[in-house]
C-alpha cells in the first residue's frame, strides 16, 4: 500500500514536471509560422466565423476565440495565446489516466502506458503553441472516457459529456471529424442493440441528447466541406497512407520512418486482429462490444477505413504528422490492452522509451516537427543589424510570417522583406534554410553571414554591393483617400528600365483611420494586352499591426529584371475596405543596379 502511495506521488510530481516543462517553452519559444498565421488571419482580426473569413484548416476554432479575447484584453503576446493549450495539459493527463484506469487491470501497465502516453515528445510540443490540436486531443481523450462509461454504466448523464466533449473537440480542430462519426455510431449502435427496451422517457432523453448532439456537430461538418471546395484541406497528400500518414507519424513519435517499417505495422497488425478474432470468437456479441479493446479496434479500423474512403473516393489528402494525431493515443490503448490480455507485463516497459527520448530532447528553443517553421530571435537579430535601410532583403514564403513577426517589435524602422521561393539574384539579404538552397550560379555572389541548426535557417549577403543609380522618382501628392486602389505609379516600361536591374523603392508617411485588415503594397507588370505577368503584394498589417498612425515607410523592393513582355508597371495600395489613408511625402524611387 505504501509502494503505491509513493507511486502516486511520483506520478503527481512527474505530470507537474511535464506542466512547468511545457509552461516554461510557451513562455520562451518564438512563434511558429502557423501560430503567426492564426494571429493574423483570426485572432488580430476577430473574423473567425462568417462569409468574410480566410478559408483556411488553420482556423482551430476555440482556439481562435481565446485568442481573440487574450488579444482584446492584453494585446499581442504569445504567451497568452498558448495559455488554453497549457491549461489543457493537466486535462489531457488526468483524462489519459482515468481512461488508463477504466481499460487495464494491472496497476503498473496503467503506470507504464500513462507516463509513455503524456510524455511523446511531439504531441507534448503541441500543449505549448497556441493551436487547436492540444484541446482537441484532450478533449477526444475525454469523450472516449465518458463513452466506455456510457457502456459499463447506461448512465444518460456519461453519454451527455461524450456528446459536449466532442462538439469541444470539433470546435478545437476538425481532424476529428471521422472519429466523432464513429463515436456516435458506436453509442447509438450500442443503445438500440443493449439498451433500447428501456423506459420511454430513457429513450427520449437519449435521442434528445442524440438530437443535439448531431445538431452540434453538423456545422463543422459542413464547414470542412467548405473547407474541401475551396482547397484549403492542402496539408497530406495522395501519395498513399504508408508514405504519407504512416511514416510521418513514425518518424515523429518513434524517429526512425525506414521503409521496411511499413511491412512491421501492417504484419503486426494483422497478427493482433486475428490474435483478437481467436480469444474472443467464442463469446457473444453483447460481452464483446463491452470490452475496451473492442471499441479502440473499431475506432483504429474504422478511421483506416474512412482516410481511405476519403482519399479514393473524395480525393481528400491521407492525413500527414498532426493531421494524424489522434491514432496515436487510439493505436497505444489497442496495443496496452493487447499485450495485458496475451503476455506478460514485460512488454509495457516498452513504453518507457517516450520519457527517456523526452528527456534527451527538453529544450525550450526548438521543436521535434518542423523546427524550421519558427525563426530563432537570435538569428534574426544577427541578421537585422547587418542590413542598412536601402539595401533589399528577400527571405523564403514560410520565413515571411515569422520574420515579420519579430520585425514588428522593432519600433525605430520597419525592414519589410519580399517573399521569395526562387533566389533572384538581384537582392542584397537573403534568409532561406539549408535545405531549400538556391542553385550555385545565383549564390557565387553572396556570402553566409548566419546560421542557426536547430532551425536550419540561413542567411547571406551580397558579396560586392550593388552600384545604385537614381534614374527617377515619382511624387504622389499628399492627401486623404479611401479608394479601393490607391495609385503611386502606372506607367509604361520603356528601354531605360530594362536595360538593367531596377530596385523600386516606396518612402513616405503613411497613416490609416481605421482598424486595417488588408492594406497590401501591390507591384505588377501587365504585357501589351493589358494581361498581368508579374504580381508581388505584401500586406503592410504584417509589419505595421492593424492600426498604422504616422508610420514612416521606407520599402527597397528586391530588384528586378523585366522581361520582354513586361510592357506596363503598376505600384500600388489595395485597400478593399475603403479605409482612410493619409499619405505625405510618398514617393516611388527607381534605381538601377549595377
Amino acid at each position: 500500500m505504501k509502494a503505491f502511495k509513493k507511486l502516486n506521488i511520483f506520478l503527481i510530481l512527474y505530470v507537474c514536471f511535464l506542466f512547468i516543462y511545457v509552461l516554461l517553452r510557451a513562455f520562451y519559444l518564438e512563434p511558429l509560422h502557423d501560430e503567426v498565421a492564426t494571429f493574423i488571419h483570426y485572432i488580430e482580426t476577430g473574423k473567425i466565423i462568417g462569409n468574410d473569413i480566410v478559408l483556411d484548416a488553420n482556423n482551430h476554432f476555440i482556439n481562435s476565440y481565446w485568442g481573440r479575447f487574450m488579444f482584446v484584453c492584453f494585446g499581442e503576446n504569445y504567451f497568452n495565446f498558448r495559455l488554453l493549450s497549457v491549461i489543457s495539459f493537466l486535462f489531457y493527463a488526468i483524462g489519459i489516466w482515468r481512461l488508463c484506469n477504466l481499460t487495464l487491470k494491472d496497476n503498473i501497465n496503467k503506470v507504464l502506458l500513462f507516463i509513455g502516453l503524456i510524455s511523446i515528445p511531439w504531441i507534448l510540443d503541441y500543449f505549448s503553441y497556441t493551436r487547436g490540436y492540444a484541446t482537441a486531443i484532450t478533449c477526444f481523450i475525454w469523450a472516449i472516457y465518458f463513452l466506455l462509461q456510457f457502456i459499463h454504466s447506461k448512465k444518460l448523464s456519461s453519454f451527455f459529456w461524450m456528446a459536449v466533449l466532442l462538439i469541444l473537440t470539433l470546435a478545437s480542430n476538425l481532424i476529428y471529424v471521422s472519429s466523432s462519426i464513429l463515436l456516435i455510431a458506436f453509442a447509438f449502435g450500442f443503445f438500440l442493440f443493449f439498451i433500447s427496451n428501456k423506459s420511454l422517457v430513457y429513450s427520449f432523453k437519449f435521442y434528445g441528447i442524440l438530437f443535439l448532439l448531431i445538431l452540434g456537430i453538423v456545422p463543422f461538418l459542413l464547414f470542412s466541406f467548405d473547407l474541401k471546395e475551396a482547397g484549403a484541406l492542402y496539408y497530406g497528400s495522395l501519395n498513399g497512407f504508408w508514405k504519407v500518414t504512416l511514416k510521418s507519424l513514425s518518424k515523429n513519435v518513434l524517429f526512425i520512418d525506414f521503409y521496411w517499417l511499413k511491412y512491421v505495422f501492417y504484419i503486426a497488425g494483422m497478427l493482433m486482429i486475428f490474435l483478437i478474432y481467436l480469444k474472443y470468437r467464442k463469446e457473444t456479441f453483447s460481452k464483446i462490444i463491452q470490452k475496451p479493446i473492442a471499441l479502440f479496434l473499431y475506432l483504429l479500423l474504422g478511421n483506416v477505413l474512412m482516410i481511405y474512403s476519403f482519399a479514393k473516393i473524395l480525393g481528400i489528402n491521407y492525413p500527414e504528422d498532426r493531421a494524424g494525431m489522434y491514432l496515436i493515443p487510439i493505436s497505444f490503448f489497442l496495443i496496452s490492452i493487447f499485450f495485458e490480455t496475451f503476455s506478460k507485463q514485460f512488454y509495457h516497459y516498452l513504453f518507457l522509451f517516450f520519457p527517456l527520448s523526452l528527456f534527451i530532447n527538453l529544450n525550450l528553443t526548438t521543436s521535434i516537427f518542423s523546427p524550421e517553421d519558427r525563426m530563432s530571435k537570435d538569428f534574426y537579430s544577427k541578421v537585422r543589424k547587418q542590413i542598412k535601410s536601402d539595401e533589399a532583403l528577400s527571405v523564403y514564403p514560410i520565413q515571411g510570417l515569422t520574420y515579420s513577426s519579430l520585425e514588428k517589435s522593432n519600433e525605430h524602422h520597419k525592414h519589410i522583406a519580399k517573399s521569395q521561393k526562387f533566389l533572384s539574384p538581384y537582392t542584397d539579404f537573403v534568409i532561406t534554410k539549408k535545405s531549400m538552397l538556391f542553385p550555385k550560379k545565383n549564390l557565387k555572389y553572396y556570402k553566409e553571414i548566419a546560421y542557426h541548426v536547430e532551425s536550419n535557417h540561413v542567411a547571406f549577403r551580397r558579396k560586392v554591393p550593388f552600384k545604385k543609380e537614381l534614374i527617377f522618382d515619382s511624387i504622389f501628392e499628399d492627401k486623404t483617400i479611401n479608394d479601393e486602389f490607391i495609385l503611386f505609379f502606372d506607367g509604361q516600361i520603356d528601354s531605360t528600365l530594362k536595360k538593367y536591374p531596377i530596385q523600386l523603392t516606396l518612402e513616405g508617411l503613411l497613416t490609416v483611420l481605421g482598424t486595417i485588415n488588408t492594406m497590401n503594397l501591390v507591384i505588377s507588370t501587365e504585357n501589351k494586352q493589358h494581361v498581368v505577368e508579374r504580381y508581388d503584394c505584401i500586406n503592410l498589417r504584417w509589419y505595421y499591426g492593424n492600426s498604422i498612425q504616422d508610420k514612416s515607410i521606407y520599402f527597397p523592393n528586391p530588384g528586378i529584371k523585366f522581361n520582354y513582355n513586361d510592357n506596363y508597371l503598376k505600384i500600388y495600395l489595395w485597400n478593399p475596405d475603403h479605409l482612410k489613408v493619409k499619405l505625405k511625402n510618398t514617393k516611388i524611387l527607381f534605381y538601377q543596379l549595377k
